[in-house]
C-alpha cells in the first residue's frame, strides 16, 4: 500500500488544513536532472549496437622528390562497437482512501459514493509530486547502484549491499535489475588498468571513522594530482569533470585557505560545489554519498566511501526504448475494489562508450 504518512505532524488537526497544498513539501536535494551527468540514448533493443568512429591513420609524409609520385596513404577510419541489453523494472502502488480517513488530508478527497476515487484529488496531486521525486531517486539508484550479482553483507556469498535499510531488510531487487555505472567503471578499470587511482587502503578501512580519518589532505591531494599528471597521454580532458564523494572533496578543499581557497572553489549551475586543481574541476555529488551510505553501509563500515570518477557526458549513455514514455506513470482506478492504482513499467541499459576516456579512483 502507498500513502502519506501525517504521524509526523503531531501538532496538526484536520480542520488546521482546508487545503492539503498548504503542507511545505521537503525539498529532496537528489531531485536534480537525470541527465545532468549522462546523455540519454533513445530508441535501444536488446543487441541493438551502439557503434562510433575512432580516428583515422596518420596521414603526411615527407616528399620522395618527384611531384608526380606522391607518397600514398591507405587512410582507414576505424571503428568500435558495444551492444544494448534492455532490462525491465517494475512498480505498483495501491493507494486506497481508508488510509486517509481520519487523517489532516480528509479535506482533500471527494465526498459521498464517489469518496474513495482520488482522482482529481489535492491528495494524489501531492502523493504524485512526491512519487516523481522519488522516481529521481529510483532512477539514481538503479543506474549508478544497479548490479545484477548484488547480494547483501550478511549473505552467503557476501556481497556489498546493506542487510538492512530503513529498519527493514534490504531487497536486493532494488538493485539487480541492470548493471549500472558504477559496476561498469569497475569492469573498465578491470581492461584499462592505467586509468585506475587505487584507493583500497583508504576504503577498506573497518570503521567509518578510520575511513574519514585516513582520507588525508594529503592523500586527496595527491589523488588529485595523479588523476590530472599521471593518466595516460592518450585521455582527453576536454568536456571532462571528476564527480567525487564528500570525504575526499574536503580533504582536497582543506589544502586551501583564505584567498586561495576562494579562487579554487565555485559552484555549479545546479547548485553543486566544487574546486578546481591543476585546471581540472572535481565537483562533489552529494547523491554519491546519499546511495553508498543507504544501499552500501555494512552497520560498521561503508562499501568503497572514496569514489572519483571521470565524468565526460556523451561518454556516459543511459539507454531507453523510448525517450517519450520514459517515467511516465499509468494510474487509474478501479471502482469493483475501489482502490487506485499506479504502475511504472520500463526498461534501460547503462553503457561507457570510450573506455579508454573513463578515469576512476576507488
Amino acid at each position: 500500500m502507498g500513502k502519506i504518512d501525517f504521524s509526523g505532524l503531531t501538532t496538526f488537526l484536520p480542520e488546521a488544513v482546508n487545503d492539503i497544498r498548504d503542507l511545505i513539501k521537503k525539498e529532496v536535494f537528489m531531485s536534480k536532472s537525470l541527465t545532468d551527468r549522462v546523455t540519454v540514448v533513445n530508441g535501444i533493443e536488446y543487441a541493438k549496437k551502439v557503434g562510433y568512429l575512432t580516428n583515422m591513420g596518420d596521414i603526411g609524409m615527407t616528399p620522395s622528390g618527384t611531384l608526380c609520385a606522391l607518397n600514398e596513404i591507405n587512410a582507414q577510419v576505424g571503428t568500435e562497437e558495444k551492444s544494448w541489453t534492455p532490462r525491465a523494472y517494475d512498480t505498483r502502488i495501491i493507494l486506497c482512501a481508508d488510509d486517509v480517513e481520519a487523517t489532516l488530508a480528509i479535506k482533500a478527497l471527494k465526498k459521498g459514493t464517489n469518496s474513495t476515487d482520488l482522482t482529481d484529488t489535492d491528495y494524489l496531486d501531492v502523493f504524485v509530486d512526491m512519487l516523481k521525486e522519488n522516481f529521481i531517486r529510483m532512477f539514481n539508484r538503479m543506474s549508478w547502484m544497479g548490479d545484477m550479482g548484488a547480494t547483501r553483507f550478511s549473505d552467503s556469498p557476501a556481497g556489498y549491499y546493506s542487510d538492512t535499510v530503513d529498519g527493514a531488510a534490504f531487497n536486493v531487487k532494488l538493485v539487480t535489475m541492470q548493471y549500472g555505472f558504477f559496476y561498469r567503471f569497475a569492469q573498465s578499470i578491470a581492461t584499462v588498468t592505467g586509468n585506475h587511482v587505487d584507493l583500497s587502503t583508504y576504503n577498506n578501512q573497518v570503521s567509518y571513522a578510520l575511513q574519514k580519518s585516513t582520507m588525508t589532505s594529503a592523500v586527496a591531494l595527491a589523488t588529485a594530482k595523479k588523476l590530472t599528471e599521471d593518466l595516460p597521454l592518450d585521455f582527453n580532458y576536454e568536456n571532462q569533470y571528476f564527480g567525487c564523494t564528500r570525504w575526499f572533496f574536503h580533504a582536497l578543499k582543506s589544502n586551501y585557505q583564505g584567498f586561495d581557497l576562494q579562487e579554487k572553489l565555485f559552484n555549479t549551475e545546479n547548485g553543486m560545489q566544487g574546486i578546481r586543481y591543476n585546471g581540472v574541476e572535481f565537483v562533489w555529488l552529494p547523491e554519491w554519498d546519499y546511495m553508498i551510505t543507504r544501499y552500501q553501509d555494512s552497520g560498521t563500515a561503508y562499501h568503497n566511501p572514496h569514489r572519483i570518477a571521470s565524468l565526460r557526458k556523451d561518454n556516459l549513455l543511459l539507454g531507453v526504448p523510448d525517450v517519450n514514455t520514459w517515467g511516465l506513470f499509468e494510474m487509474f482506478y478501479d471502482k469493483v475494489n475501489r482502490k487506485y492504482y499506479i504502475d511504472i513499467r520500463d526498461k534501460f541499459d547503462t553503457q561507457i562508450m570510450h573506455d579508454t576516456q573513463l578515469a576512476y579512483a576507488v
